[in-house]
């Protein structure tokens, strides 16, 4: 399986796979939204077929100081379990490290129990809970 950065100013093929988790938005949708954030993407690739992206960008604030944040992690259905998620959460975490970050941070949504295991299998710990206010 390999890793591969996509470039800043082509995230199609990051946002085809990601549309696998955010089913309500069309790929060119979230291909326009990863550029207008600025974030960085990479794709895990088995052969020719992508099988897992993540979107990731370094944050600062007051709590936490210098972190990567997570913002999107999948891994096509048929490959769960295979040990795609787990690479690309590595290819992050080594990122950050080389980049001065404290720590990876991500949220994931309340019923989405299998992901809360896995990130927990992977070194993660629950330190807060999110509140949204819809404007």
């Amino acid at each position: 399986m390999d890793i591969k950065i996509i470039a800043p100013e082509d995230p199609a093929e990051a946002a085809a796979v990601l549309q696998v988790l955010r089913r309500s938005l069309t790929v060119d949708t979230i291909a326009a939204r990863i550029k207008a954030a600025n974030l960085s993407t990479a794709i895990a690739s088995r052969g020719a077929s992508a099988v897992g992206a993540v979107s990731f960008s370094e944050i600062r604030d007051v709590h936490w100081d210098r972190t990567m944040y997570v913002h999107d992690l999948i891994t096509v259905p048929n490959e769960r379990g295979a040990g795609v998620g787990a690479m690309l959460l590595a290819h992050v975490a080594d990122r950050a490290r080389k980049a001065g970050c404290g720590c990876l941070r991500l949220c994931s949504g309340l019923d989405r129990s299998d992901a809360h295991r896995f990130y927990t299998d992977n070194g993660f710990f629950k330190s807060s809970v999110q509140f949204v206010m819809h404007l």
